[in-house]
This record gives C-alpha cells, sequence and structure tokens, in this order.
C-alpha cells in the first residue's frame, strides 16, 4: 500500500539541503565581510603611509644638506612622526588580522563558566602602563556576589579591552572611567563602561556599530572603525546586546549584556 507521507531518505535530503542553504550564506556573508575589510584597509592606509612617505622623504633631503646639524631638531621630530605612522598602520593591519581570523571561524563561540570580575581586573591591570600616560584611573563598581556568565572568555577579553581602550583614548587628562557591572536580571548580566570625554551625538549612536563609520572629528585619529562592529558581532553571538547611552551632559556610557551561567 503507497503512502503520501515522505520517505525517510526524501527527509533526509530536505535536512542536506537546508543545511547547505545556511552555509552558502555564512560564506557569502564571509566574503562580503572580507571585501569590506580589504576597502577599508585600502581607505585607510592611504592616510598614514602619505604622511609616513612624506616625513621619510623630507629626512632624506635634511641629511644630504651639508648644514644637518642645524637641523637635528626638526629630523629628530620627523623621525618620531614617521615612526608614529608606521605604528598606526602595524596596528591597523593587527586588527584587521584578528577580525578575519574571527571571521574566518565564523565566530564559534566556546562557551564556559566565566568568572566576569577576574578577567576585568586582569584586564585593568594590563591597562596601567596607558592610564598612566593620561594620569587616568578606573572605577570599578563590580559586587562581590556577581554571578559567573556563560561566555567565550577570549572573545569577551577583548570586547572590554576594546571599549576601555576607546574610553582611555577619548578621555582627558587626569579623567576618571568607570567599569560597573551589575546582576540585572537572574538570567544577564550588564556591563558598563562610562568616560567624560566629549560623547556621542544621538544621529550617530546606532551607526557607530557599523563596519566602517568614523565620526566626523575622529578621521585623523588612528584606528579604522572596525572595532566596535567586532564588539557588536561578539556580543550578539553570545545572545547579548550592546548599545551607547549619553553619560549626563559629558561623555559616553557603552552598554552590553551577557547571560549568567546557570
Amino acid at each position: 500500500m503507497q503512502t503520501c507521507l515522505p520517505s525517510a531518505e526524501l527527509i533526509h535530503l530536505r535536512d542536506e539541503i537546508f543545511q547547505l542553504k545556511q552555509e552558502i550564506e555564512q560564506l557569502k556573508q564571509q566574503i562580503q565581510f572580507k571585501d569590506q575589510m580589504l576597502a577599508m584597509l585600502a581607505h585607510d592606509l592611504r592616510s598614514p603611509l602619505t604622511a609616513a612617505s612624506i616625513a621619510v622623504e623630507t629626512l632624506e633631503i635634511i641629511k644630504n644638506k651639508s648644514d644637518y646639524h642645524n637641523n637635528e631638531q626638526l629630523f629628530n621630530k620627523l623621525f618620531q612622526h614617521a615612526k608614529t605612522q608606521f605604528s598606526i598602520i602595524n596596528k591597523m593591519i593587527t586588527d584587521l588580522l584578528k577580525s578575519s581570523k574571527h571571521m574566518n571561524s565564523q565566530l564559534n563561540i566556546i562557551p564556559s563558566k566565566v568568572n566576569l570580575a577576574k578577567i576585568s581586573d586582569d584586564i585593568i591591570n594590563n591597562l596601567e602602563t596607558k592610564l598612566t600616560e593620561k594620569n587616568q584611573y578606573i572605577v570599578r563598581k563590580i559586587p562581590q556576589d556577581l554571578p559567573f556568565v556563560y561566555a567565550d572568555k577570549k572573545l569577551l577579553s577583548q570586547v572590554i579591552i576594546n571599549l576601555l581602550e576607546n574610553a582611555i583614548k577619548y578621555s582627558p587628562l587626569n579623567a576618571p572611567i568607570i567599569l560597573s557591572i551589575i546582576h540585572k536580571t537572574s538570567q544577564k548580566v550588564e556591563v558598563s563602561i562610562i568616560d567624560v570625554g566629549l560623547g556621542i551625538p544621538d544621529n550617530k549612536k546606532q551607526r557607530i556599530f557599523d563596519g566602517h563609520f568614523r565620526l566626523k572629528r575622529d578621521e585623523k585619529k588612528d584606528g579604522y572603525g572596525i572595532g566596535l562592529n567586532l564588539c557588536r558581532q561578539i556580543i550578539t553571538a553570545h545572545y547579548g546586546q550592546i548599545w551607547v547611552d549619553n553619560n549626563g551632559n559629558q561623555g559616553s556610557c557603552f552598554r552590553f549584556t551577557l547571560p549568567v551561567y546557570n
């Protein structure tokens, strides 16, 4: 007796087709991301490369002049400028490779029981040199009974480092930076990183998490705008949310959520 019900082989074939479609879509996203990264790199490398090239060419002219010793101060200034530009280029390429590596693995999250307070303290200690350079300090507001979170430790650390480094970069000298973590609900922890810098305009708060968006005032600063995009990808992969609020009349407050380890 024949039946209209699909056979087991047909069901299995449909499942395989569905899985292949998902894999194709993921590959398309990876290709799109890499194209975007290449476009970013070509665009943003141009400025520091041009600046470094001009500095090096000027150094060569000064060195070939007979009155080189009279221009020693200018020579040293140009040398430091070229060195800074090459450092910016190196950081851009390093960040790009990190982002590419994460996308190549499709941001495969390897979650575990993570002590968020502990890794936050470790990150703060590692940023001590950068904080000292601007005489800044981090105010730590983390409760003792904070629950563990369920997260990929390495990727989560990268998010916190990125947000704290941004706060250090855009905050004035002698400024406090607040790292606050609260147990928001039984299933969620919320992390806030608050600075007293220039803040983010209301109409730009969503766009700053795009792949290559820069505020006009920041176009001359080092970096190239994929840091926050990568943060969003990591937090989204953890089924969390990330956004930015105002910090009163001055500064920004970046917040993100993570699942509690149950």
